[in-house]
């Protein structure tokens, strides 16, 4: 909340409507002593001044001191009950200003009430007594000094007025030195004043510096939802509610589907910008009873609270909220002025079962989020038990994958790439994992665990350094001479590695470390990667051209890059991806594919390869609509480092 001037309180004085709030409170606390004193000191007086000043005025003063005390009593009873504890916090010190200064006036009546005309001893006492009432009520009023003023200036004025006034010796000297306490104990006011408000802001702002210490170590900072810690805390809550009260909840896991590829090529900017407004949705799409937080990265959760006691129906009731969920969150994003398309792959787990707790039911919303991706974009899966064993695996290869390379586990294998005429053009360099227990691992196994985890990064520049390394040994060998043109060698590069800022950089010094003419090094490149971000994608394929490294799309008509992307990008070579190929003597519409595919590489000028080549009839096929690359078993299946090297020296 905003400063704001603060009413009573005086000129000068900035507060929040907390410390006002509190202030008022000060001073509705000081009442009870306030209280006291006026009984005790106003009953002394009376006693003292019964004779010297008159029954009647005596009288007459103590009933409207007693009168005016129970009416403030009254006050600060009702304060006490309110019901608007930190509201109208105004009308609260109006009422307490009255009170205040109908106690001055009241005791400032002394000085015509209780004042003997011709009785130094008793007017002494008066005066002794309006000074008590003065020293006490800048402690008491400390809070406000509009409230100080109050009691001060009508409790001693009359009587300094007084004093100037009598004709008796010493008067006026007495008047000018109680108008002398006034001014002095005013300033003591003051400063009391100044000391309670900077220690009341000072008590706030530690307050709110702790309490925002307190949001930022369970909120995300950037979304302002909870954190994995909170959201754990308010899981454990509600399996617990739920346990009490014979309910079920839910928990979704959401990951924003292709969020690193925004990340990466259109700047951490905006792949911030887009989970806040991932976060927006959210909040305001859920349910009041729900909660919502960011994990980390690009993934949320969800709590679905009070899903009922059957499960089939909770279930039921689950997936429409999160199909709800999914349809908002896929809904177009404008962020930094660009229109950004996006889907959310959620992973549900019904809770309390099985006796899960927190930590384990998110883990098993997280398992069952992967298993969504693995079915596709977009997609939305439950949890299985089955699939906490499938994850266990699949952890148990990510660990193993991580120490493939120093065990030296990884080879190289290179399949030919032959012409129409039966010459070997080049090889495509395949990785291949030797585990020392399970054989011989499934590139279509390992691949995407790599890719996923970031392990692809260093996998992918041995590959390369590798088949730099073992080219460069081919053509040194002695049997190497008859060997012309020699093949080129073609390295398949993933988005993740083609993402690097920069990857032509570590490209160009792995070449040259080998010392390898980069004119026999191909990189093997995806559709999907090319439009990603197609400024930095021709950006760097131009460098890569520049340097003399020859460039092909890989698995060509399997993604959706436009054709009009093609004649932005330097490339080589079109590899028409093995599904059409295998059905294209037999299938019309793959038939009509690869020879458009053909017709289109031969318009702009690009060679054309066919991967996959296993029977005479592909073969032919292919021949005839005017593809004179291969690539397949039907020649050879890829072979280990040596073999390829003799099956290169026999088809010399």
């Amino acid at each position: 909340m905003s400063d704001m001037n603060t009413p009573g309180f005086g000129p000068v004085v900035r507060d929040t409507a907390s410390i006002y709030a509190d202030r008022v409170d000060q001073l509705y606390a000081s009442l009870p002593l306030t209280f006291v004193a006026i009984a005790i000191n106003g009953a002394i007086l009376s006693a003292v001044m019964w004779n010297a000043a008159g029954h009647f005025n005596v009288s007459l003063w103590f009933g409207l001191q007693m009168a005016l005390t129970l009416l403030r009593f009254g006050v600060y009873q009702a304060y006490r009950r309110r019901s608007d504890s930190g509201r109208d916090s105004n009308r609260w010190l109006s009422l307490f200003l009255a009170g205040v200064l109908g106690s001055g006036v009241l005791w400032g009546s002394s000085a015509w009430l209780l004042f003997p005309g011709n009785d130094p001893a008793h007017q002494l006492f008066v005066m002794f007594v309006l000074a008590g009432m003065a020293a006490g009520a800048i402690t008491t009023l400390s809070a406000s000094f509009v409230a100080t003023l109050s009691f001060l200036l009508p409790a001693l004025v009359p009587m300094i007025f007084t004093l100037f006034r009598a004709d008796a010796p010493f008067s006026a000297t007495m008047g000018l030195m109680l108008a002398l306490f006034l001014v002095m104990i005013a300033t003591s006011g003051w400063r009391n004043n100044r000391l309670t408000v900077e220690s009341l802001r000072r008590r706030y702002e530690r307050e709110a510096a702790e309490a925002a210490i307190e949001f930022q170590s369970c909120h995300d900072s950037l979304t302002e939802l909870p954190n994995r810690r909170l959201l754990v805390d308010c899981l454990d809550q509600e399996i617990s509610r739920c346990r009490r009260h014979h309910h079920l909840a839910a928990v979704l896991f959401i990951d924003i589907d292709r969020f690193k590829t925004i990340n990466d090529s259109l700047s951490h900017t905006v792949g911030d910008a887009l989970l806040h407004e991932v976060a927006v949705r959210l909040k305001r799409n859920l349910r009041e009873e729900d909660t919502a937080a960011r994990l980390g990265g690009d993934e949320f959760a969800v709590i679905l609270s009070q899903l009922g006691n059957d499960e089939i129906l909770a279930a039921r009731k689950t997936r429409r909220l999160a199909e709800k969920i999914g349809n908002i969150l896929a809904e177009p994003y404008e962020v930094n002025g660009q229109v950004l398309h996006v889907t959310a792959s959620i992973g549900i787990a019904m809770c309390p079962l099985d006796g899960a707790d927190a930590d384990e039911t998110l883990k098993q919303s997280d398992i069952a989020m992967y298993r969504a991706k693995q079915i596709g974009r977009g997609s939305i899966q439950f949890f299985l038990p089955d699939m906490q064993q499938t994850t266990q695996q699949r952890l148990t290869l990510e660990n193993e994958l991580r120490h493939a390379l120093e065990r030296d586990e990884m080879e190289l294998y290179f399949q030919p790439q032959l012409d129409a005429d039966g010459r070997v053009l080049g090889a495509e360099a395949l990785l291949r994992w030797h585990h020392p227990e399970r054989g011989m691992v499934s590139p279509a196994e390992f691949i995407p665990v790599a890719e996923e985890t970031g392990i692809i990064l260093p996998l992918g520049e041995w590959v390369l350094a590798s088949a730099c390394a073992r080219l460069k040994a081919w053509m040194e060998s002695e049997q190497a001479g008859g060997i012309a043109p020699f093949p080129y060698i073609a390295v398949n590069v993933s988005p993740r590695q083609f993402r690097q800022q920069d990857f032509f950089q570590r490209v160009q010094h792995i070449i040259r470390q080998a010392g390898v003419d980069p004119a026999y090094i191909e990189l093997e490149l995806t559709e999907g990667m090319l439009i990603e971000n197609i400024d930095d994608t021709a950006y760097k394929m131009e460098r890569l051209f520049d340097l003399g490294i020859r460039l092909s799309i890989d698995d060509f008509g399997t993604g959706y890059s436009s054709l009009s992307y093609l004649t932005r990008l330097h490339l080589d070579r079109i590899k028409i991806d093995q599904s059409f190929v295998r059905n294209a003597p037999g299938d019309a519409s793959s038939a009509t594919i690869v020879q458009t595919i053909i017709i289109m590489a031969q318009h702009l000028g690009l060679e054309v390869i066919a991967e996959g080549v296993e029977t005479e009839a592909e073969l032919a096929f292919l021949r005839d609509k005017g593809c004179l690359a291969y690539q397949g078993f039907y020649f050879s299946k890829p072979l280990p480092s040596e073999e390829f090297f003799r099956y290169l020296l026999s088809r010399r």
